[in-house]
């Protein structure tokens, strides 16, 4: 009986499409709302001291990414 059963569900299983899986890569997104919510917060701010901060902490980023 079991035996039946394993070959009626091999039987029918030849009829079902593989399934696929794909991956997206979700570092780029990130990294965009960061830069905007980084950008929006720029903007907001009025005083130079923190203008210059803000200056000089993405100059430091920039040197540490760039090789």
């Amino acid at each position: 009986m079991a035996l039946r059963i394993l070959s009626d569900v091999q039987r029918s299983a030849h009829g079902v499409v593989q399934r696929q899986e794909s991956f997206t890569d979700l570092y780029w997104y990130f990294l965009l709302a960061a830069v905007v919510v980084l950008g929006a917060g720029t903007l907001l701010l009025k005083e130079r001291t923190q203008l210059w901060w803000q200056l000089a902490a993405a100059a430091a980023l920039g040197a540490a990414l760039l090789p």
